[in-house]
């Protein structure tokens, strides 16, 4: 996730934003494994990704909130 092409980061936040949204997948047990690029996108240069990445962070926080016991499963299986 620590591509400068903004065309590549804004095809990765859309595939995180699309795979977070199916019921069957679990994205939150991948959650480290990119969180630290969504992180970094948010003082992108370009408006839309910083926007792209502030909402799919927004999304994966609620996620977080609706479920906290399936978290704490999650980070135990880490």
């Amino acid at each position: 996730m620590n591509v400068l092409n903004p065309y590549v980061r804004q095809f990765l936040v859309g595939w995180i934003t699309v795979l977070g949204s199916v019921s069957d997948i679990n994205m939150l047990g991948f959650l480290p494994d990119f969180l630290d690029g969504l992180f970094n996108m948010l003082s992108d240069s370009s408006h839309e990704i910083r926007q792209q990445a502030d909402s799919a962070l927004s999304e994966f926080l609620q996620e977080i909130k609706n479920s906290p016991v399936r978290l704490l499963f999650i980070l135990l299986e880490l």
